[in-house]
């Protein structure tokens, strides 16, 4: 991650065994939907060069923390100067646009779970 230049900042453990969270700079969402599935595919086959298994399935083990993959999101204007999500007087600090977004995704979180939970055990 460090040679192909993106940028992780943090890695820690999260809440099961084996669990972790892996962050890695923003950049464009094209970029950064490519980079995650090349991610996924770097660490399974690391895994299997040491005769291991990794999954990315939210919850393989019913008696076990699944790992479920999660995403934050911004929205910054063309120079990248301004988190167009952000307000400052705002209680939480959410400028209208983000609020229209959330309410976008709660909007259509059926036909979003098509994506974002593609089996079962999503």
């Amino acid at each position: 991650m460090l040679e192909v230049g993106w940028g992780p900042y943090q890695n820690d453990h999260e809440d099961a065994n084996g669990q972790v969270e892996m962050n890695w700079d923003y950049d464009d969402c094209l970029i950064t939907a490519d980079r995650h599935a090349l991610f996924k595919y770097m660490v399974k086959a690391i895994a299997e060069k040491h005769e291991m298994r990794a999954t990315f399935m939210p919850k393989p083990f019913p008696n076990l923390t699944g790992n479920g993959c999660h995403s934050h999101v911004s929205l910054w204007n063309k120079d990248g100067s301004k988190n167009l999500f952000e307000h400052q007087k705002d209680e939480l600090g959410l400028s209208s646009l983000a609020y229209n977004f959330l309410c976008g995704i709660t909007n259509n979180a059926d036909a979003l779970a098509a994506i974002f939970k593609p089996t079962v055990n999503s």
